[in-house]
């Protein structure tokens, strides 16, 4: 609101509050998921509706090396930064992940110029990791699946099965082939 009473409006944020060595959870959320959904909230209560490109950066995020240590609790920022853009769509959200030992840490030499040139590069990539220098970008490839053989069901006649996520359409096609069925 300060920002808006003289006429500013941000067109990008940089969070850095999940580059931490902190341990306590309580500390974690507000500092990553907590802050992210009260920052969201704020925009949109200030009516900033322009383009916004929001940069997450995190160290102990992801696993993109087998070595790399990641805290649980800082992964809930994942469902922050993945929400935000769905709730309000001028926002666009990326991950960037510096390492997962230590403040900061990564062994890349020069770890400010990497992360400046990746801020302001304009990439679309929306999780993003460097380790060694390198830079590793989250993809997702298709995999064909073949057919189940007869007789392989998990679920059984007269089962209980527990749906949960409400009475939404989904919920309620996959209850109607479960009781069809099974």
């Amino acid at each position: 609101s300060d920002l808006r009473a003289q006429s500013i409006t941000p067109d990008r944020i940089v969070h850095l509050w999940n580059v931490t060595d902190e341990q306590d959870f309580e500390v974690l959320q507000a500092r990553g998921f907590l802050s992210l959904i009260t920052l969201a909230h704020a925009l949109g209560e200030n009516r900033i509706i322009g383009a916004l490109q929001l940069d997450v950066v995190s160290n102990g995020m992801y696993v993109a090396r087998a070595d790399d240590v990641v805290s649980a609790a800082k992964g809930t920022s994942i469902g922050a930064y993945r929400t935000i853009p769905q709730e309000y769509p001028n926002i666009t959200v990326r991950s960037i992940d510096i390492g997962s030992t230590g403040a900061g840490a990564s062994d890349a030499d020069d770890l400010p110029g990497l992360l400046f040139e990746e801020i302001t590069s304009g990439s679309t990539d929306t999780v993003i990791a460097y380790r060694g220098g390198e830079r590793l970008v989250q993809v997702y490839e298709s995999l064909l699946l073949g057919e189940v053989p007869a007789g392989t069901d998990r679920l059984r006649r007269g089962g209980t099965y527990l749906i949960t996520g409400g009475l939404g359409s989904v919920g309620l096609t996959l209850a109607g082939m479960l009781t069809q069925r099974y």
